[in-house]
């Protein structure tokens, strides 16, 4: 007979046994809203459920964006990861940056837009920002089995050319270049 500790075991055991019985078919294709959202009465769907950033620096006149790929992939992208509970979508974003290409910096202004693309059996959303690069570490958390490479825009939209972020590019390059948050 189990002691007296395992109660707390017990008791959620129970509620969850009577919740799964009270609703035997969930539809796989709605998801409950997320409380963390800032609309949490939108379904999970509607949210990026990934967040990236098209890391961007100044190199005498011109611009270069940071591509990464993992070293046995032929294909360039950016960093993008899950959004985690109880983190944002800029704060994933920059943490994506760091774990990924070993680069830190700021985000400028919102999210620039997003693309969906397909992993794991669904679809997912990425939401894209813009970041400047204010430094780069030599080695970083995943630096063991992934590439950096800096590349002026001009490269970068062919290397990503198919890549779902490949449109923003040119919404990243007019923020920099002529808009608010200008580089150049």
């Amino acid at each position: 007979m189990p002691g007296p500790g395992t109660k707390w075991i017990r008791e959620p055991i129970a509620i969850l046994i009577t919740v799964l019985r009270s609703n035997p078919k969930p539809d796989p294709k709605r998801r409950a809203p997320d409380p963390q959202s800032p609309m949490p009465n939108r379904s999970f769907d509607a949210f990026p459920e990934q967040a990236a950033a098209i890391p961007i620096r100044r190199v005498g006149r011109g611009l270069q964006i940071c591509v990464i790929r993992r070293k046995d992939a032929s294909k360039w992208g950016i960093p993008k990861g899950l959004v985690d509970p109880g983190y944002t979508h800029e704060e994933t974003a920059l943490n994506e940056a760091w774990e990924e290409a070993g680069i830190n910096g700021r985000l400028l202004g919102a999210a620039i837009g997003t693309y969906r693309y397909r992993k794991w059996g669904s679809r997912l959303t990425v939401s894209v920002y813009v970041m400047e690069v204010l430094e780069q570490a030599e080695r970083w958390e995943e630096s063991a089995f992934r590439q950096r490479r800096w590349v002026p825009f001009a490269d970068a939209g062919v290397l990503l050319a198919d890549h779902p972020v490949a449109p923003l590019l040119d919404r990243a390059h007019s923020l920099v270049t002529v808009g608010r948050f200008r580089l150049a």
